[in-house]
């Protein structure tokens, strides 16, 4: 048939509802993320942690195991308690989960602004907001998958295997798991969003994140140093989100790393959240003017 002889045919098939287009965004930039081979290694990598402290828990609730090994430990070092679920939480989350926004935050907006794809997906019927919640999903699914599901299976796990009152009398620490988890997705997929909103170039987006969250340590203890307080540790990312989870699983940070009211760490953390919310809302955009 010629091509002149062929007529305009309206779309007849299937139409997805509408709550399944919302989620167009998240299922292909997750396709895309999962279809390389070296993070699919590293996601699995991460759940190593996990399986060993599922381990150790087990051996602390049946010491029998242990004789054969001759391992001799007394019962206060071996507690299952606040000091366990931060030590968790530390590697699982401000390593583990750091590494992976490292690796799948950089990639999510920055191919977008750099191919100027942006007027191709706000001419279709999807808002800023609705973009910015699909790519922030896509980490808000994994770090999930790494940080408060399994935290909250060990919880639950040392439970049943204690016993008794376990679970009501240390029922802080699921939540503290559950909030602390939350708090750090938060920080680092908006964190990692609007970097890759600013920066156009992958590598250096990510070289900008691991600076801005790791940077901000030596400067903040030169202002100590200087002016004589403990305020300068405001500008260390790292040592906000560990100062809050202290104070949600009840525990205490060494004074070595430094001596900031908890509150305060949460209000730096949410400045932090408010200053990247805003950022995103500026750089995402259906149009740029070049000058």
């Amino acid at each position: 048939m010629a091509v002149y002889e062929r007529a305009y045919r309206a779309y007849s098939g299937p139409i997805a509802p509408e709550t399944a287009r919302r989620t167009v965004v998240t299922r292909y930039a997750l396709a895309d993320l999962f279809a390389n081979k070296k993070f699919v290694g590293w996601f699995v990598a991460c759940f190593g942690w996990p399986i060993a402290c599922a381990l150790y828990i087990y051996a602390v609730n049946n010491l029998d195991i242990l004789k054969p090994l001759g391992i001799r430990v007394g019962p206060v070092s071996l507690e299952i308690g606040e000091k366990f679920f931060f030590n968790f939480l530390y590697v699982q989350g401000l390593i583990f989960a750091f590494f992976t926004t490292l690796f799948a935050g950089p990639g999510l907006i920055s191919p977008d602004l750099r191919n100027n794809a942006l007027p191709l997906y706000f001419s279709r019927p999807l808002t800023r907001t609705e973009y910015i919640a699909g790519k922030a999903s896509v980490l808000a699914l994994v770090l999930s998958l790494m940080t408060w599901v399994p935290g909250l299976v060990l919880w639950l796990f040392q439970a049943v295997l204690a016993g008794g009152s376990w679970w009501s009398d240390n029922l802080r620490l699921a939540v503290g798991l559950f909030v602390g988890s939350w708090m750090l997705i938060a920080v680092l997929t908006l964190l990692a969003l609007s970097i890759s909103a600013l920066v156009k170039w992958k590598p250096l987006a990510g070289a900008v994140i691991f600076a801005v969250f790791l940077a901000g340590k030596p400067f903040g203890l030169a202002i100590n140093e200087l002016l004589d307080t403990g305020w300068g540790l405001l500008l260390d990312i790292n040592f906000l989100i560990q100062n809050a989870w202290s104070w949600l699983l009840g525990t205490t940070l060494s004074s070595d790393i430094g001596d900031l009211p908890p509150w305060a760490s949460f209000v730096m953390l949410g400045l932090i959240c408010i200053a990247c919310v805003g950022l995103l809302h500026r750089r995402v955009k259906a149009y740029e003017v070049v000058r």
